[in-house]
């Protein structure tokens, strides 16, 4: 294997072929790695995943969006947290149909600051989408569903509240203004900023071509809006990926990748992916198993997938990584994608 790293790619040889890889491939740290410890089959196998999500975003049949390393729409690229969550779900399989609707969405929103202050508000906040595209957000209310400012609308689940958009403030730098504000669980939710006593909290639905300002204040934890739907009283935090038009989640968990750890910070409990060398130096890859015990230089494991339990001596596991606890589909909640 030869190589040539440059300040923003590099180019390898593996028997012959060329690969030249620029720092936007997002598999571009785990190549770099694959290339010192000379893994020639691992570094291909890495390279390949581009093309895996070049292919998946290609059959959406998405005129507007390609891929090429990064997201692009309509031939702009998308640098942001929804071009990194887009790839992810690519590479993991996973249904990101809804994420492109929310591109669409948005970039029906007739102000480009407002498209622009809208990813504040989403990547700061990791507020979830819905299946045809839309957010969910929180809205600090009266006690009797009025809006606290001026009590005149009315935010009873089921209710849809709409202004001209016009009449919306669209200067960030006015923290408070007119127009209708909904928020992140910190700012509108129980024991939030806004929230006082006597309050509730409704959970609410709005299109991002509808988002007009996100003021500075209070870390772009909240924004004004000139269209929302109330979905439900709040009864806990929105920590799924994805959720039905009315608000239920339908989302499998993602299991976000923490860093490697070292093996003696394993606890019982944890749900590690890691990979193993064998005695006869046979390395495969272990995804997803359950620390049930830790004795001595042995860790003891449930594979739930194959109902197995494993043991594993520490000297073998390299590159262990921790993940978010999954959650069953019938529970009411998962873990957090965004």
């Amino acid at each position: 294997m030869d190589f040539i790293f440059g300040e923003s790619s590099m180019t390898v040889f593996i028997k012959g072929t060329p690969y030249q890889v620029n720092k936007e491939h997002p598999l571009y740290v785990q190549l770099k790695e694959a290339v010192k410890n000379k893994d020639e089959e691992t570094f291909v196998k890495l390279y390949a995943e581009r093309n895996t999500v070049k292919a998946a975003v290609e059959r959406t049949n998405n005129e507007s969006v390609e891929y090429n390393d990064v997201v692009y729409y309509r031939g702009e690229p998308i640098h942001n947290s929804l071009s990194e969550r887009v790839k992810r779900y690519a590479q993991e399989g996973l249904d990101f149909n809804p994420l492109l609707k929310f591109l669409d969405n948005l970039m029906q929103n007739p102000s480009s600051s407002s498209v622009n202050e809208g990813f504040d508000f989403l990547q700061n906040k990791s507020l979830p989408i819905t299946e045809d595209g839309c957010f969910l957000a929180y809205k600090a209310v009266r006690g009797d569903y009025m809006d606290k400012y001026s009590g005149k609308f009315n935010n009873s689940p089921g209710n849809v509240l709409e202004m001209p958009r016009n009449q919306v403030d669209d200067n960030r730098s006015h923290e408070c203004s007119y127009g209708f504000h909904v928020g992140a669980l910190d700012y509108s939710g129980p024991g939030g900023w806004y929230y006082g006593s006597g309050d509730k909290t409704v959970v609410v639905k709005v299109n991002p071509r509808d988002i007009v300002s996100v003021p500075k204040d209070h870390s772009y934890q909240k924004m004004r809006v000139s269209r929302y739907e109330v979905l439900s009283d709040y009864i806990a935090p929105l920590n799924g990926a994805i959720y039905t038009p009315s608000g239920d989640n339908v989302s499998r968990p993602v299991y976000e990748t923490i860093d490697y750890c070292d093996v003696y910070d394993l606890e019982i409990g944890d749900c590690i992916s890691f990979q193993y060398t064998k005695h006869n130096g046979e390395v495969s890859e272990r995804k997803l198993l359950y620390v049930t015990d830790i004795e001595d230089e042995l860790i003891n494991c449930y594979d739930e997938q194959n109902d197995l339990y494993r043991n594993f001596h520490v000297d073998g596991m390299d590159k262990i990584v921790i993940h978010p606890q999954p959650v069953d589909d019938d529970e009411d909640e998962v873990e957090t994608d965004w």
